[in-house]
């Protein structure tokens, strides 16, 4: 009897110390301490995912522009070199209906190679803007040094071609070999002032992405 007394006494005073509500506590705080540490977890996660996900995107946007620029080398000299080839040839055509008989076709193929040049003109305008688009995108997109800078500065600041008339002492053979000589010269300044610049800034950065993979 006084067993049974005490212990309900001790049940109704001291509730908190019933094994089955320490029990049902313990069980409350891990289920709410399971929730919080999840919550962390599932955080941390997020962030290590967007900032994953940022740097995937950075590294995909750079082999882009790094593709973009490979076109560019193989287009744009050989743009430019249509350019100015057709201002070589109106020039020459122009010379030689001066030079030969009244009714020949180089009067005619000198309109020709002027209308040439227009349209080329537009289609270099287009093209170089599209390499100077692609250009800043890598001034963005990768580390500046000097040596991105110098590269880039080259392409930005190149000056055209020029096709200079003949002269004024003209000849059929004199007016050949003018031709002949600025076909070689055109073809000279479109590697130095285009081809192999581009072809420079490329084999940097492609080393620049092999060196550092995971940007």
């Amino acid at each position: 009897m006084m067993e049974r007394a005490c212990h309900r006494l001790s049940s109704s005073v001291f509730p908190a110390l019933l094994p089955a509500e320490m029990d049902s506590t313990t069980a409350w705080l891990l289920a709410v301490g399971g929730w919080i540490a999840g919550l962390g977890t599932a955080y941390l996660v997020h962030r290590w995912d967007v900032a994953a996900q940022r740097r995937s995107s950075r590294r995909d946007r750079r082999e882009q522009v790094l593709a973009d620029l490979m076109g560019h080398k193989l287009l744009f000299p050989q743009v430019m070199y249509s350019r100015f080839e057709a201002d070589l040839f109106f020039e020459y055509h122009r010379h030689c209906a001066i030079l030969v008989p009244e009714g020949s076709l180089e009067f005619e193929e000198a309109k020709y190679w002027h209308r040439r040049t227009l349209d080329l003109g537009i289609e270099a305008a287009r093209e170089g803007q599209k390499l100077f688009n692609t250009l800043g995108l890598v001034g963005v997109l990768f580390e500046k040094s000097g040596q991105m800078d110098h590269l880039r500065k080259t392409l930005y600041d190149f000056k055209s071609p020029k096709v200079s008339p003949p002269g004024r002492e003209l000849s059929l053979p004199i007016v050949n070999e003018w031709k002949k000589r600025g076909e070689e010269e055109l073809e000279k300044a479109v590697e130095v002032k285009f081809r192999t610049p581009i072809a420079n800034l490329v084999t940097y950065l492609e080393a620049e992405l092999a060196r550092d993979p995971s940007r």
